[in-house]
């Protein structure tokens, strides 16, 4: 669908299989084991791309658990409508998350309205995308900047944005399973989002890959990182 350019610029590092396997099975895992009993009334993956991670939770979770995929890409929500096109309780949209779901309270100016909820999920997972700022156009990249202050010091990622929101996007006591750059851990605009981690979510996992590869034809420093919305322990 893309040429090669075209891919990096969309920050398109396709999720293996069994990594994606991987993650939602633990972070459903650890839904269940949180809250014995309950099924989870709304998950997500909020850079669903073909839509791998959706086909997963669908596997995982109750029909009873709505499931919505969001992606930018036309090509790739319709790739994702094809995979998932037996699974009746998943939901596909095209829409720019970081752009149209956000709910900080920084928000200066009004955002595009859009059906899909912003915030309440019991489970997110994810691959979201690699792309640093300097590959941004430069008008996405300063609306991302008025956005996201607190995320965006110096040079930034888009991965690192998108961990912020689903932060903020998940319901208390929910499950995030993200595949994600490791960079936001030693970087300066990782800064802040460490620190809300630290204060508002309990981490569950990390598996840090360091210099193993884990997509085919990439260099990244990829880790895995599941954690729940709730202060950590004492």
């Amino acid at each position: 669908l893309f040429t090669e350019e075209s891919a990096k610029s969309k920050g398109a590092i396709f999720t293996p299989t069994w990594l994606a396997k991987r993650v939602v099975g633990a972070a459903c895992r650890h839904w269940r084991r949180l809250n014995a009993g309950i099924a989870p009334s709304l998950a997500a993956d909020l850079s669903c791309g073909p839509g791998v991670f959706l086909s997963e939770l669908a596997s995982e979770l109750a029909e009873s658990t709505k499931i919505i995929g969001i992606d930018n890409c036309p090509e790739y929500v319709s790739l994702a409508h094809l995979l998932t096109h037996r699974a009746k309780n998943v939901e596909i949209h095209c829409a720019d998350t970081l752009l149209t779901l956000r709910s900080f309270g920084q928000l200066t100016f009004d955002a595009v309205a859009s059906p899909v909820p912003s915030g309440g999920y019991d489970i997110i997972v994810g691959n979201p995308p690699y792309v640093r700022c300097q590959l941004l156009k430069g008008d996405y990249s300063k609306t991302l900047r008025a956005l996201y202050p607190d995320f965006t010091a110096g040079n930034f990622d888009l991965a690192s944005l998108f961990l912020a929101h689903t932060l903020e996007a998940l319901a208390p006591g929910g499950i995030a399973g993200l595949v994600i750059s490791s960079k936001f851990m030693t970087s300066r605009y990782g800064t802040e989002i460490c620190r809300r981690i630290g204060q508002q979510a309990r981490l569950l996992e990390i598996v840090d890959f360091g210099d193993g590869q884990v997509f085919n034809g990439r260099t990244t420093y990829t880790c895995t990182l599941i954690f729940a919305k709730l202060p950590d322990r004492k």
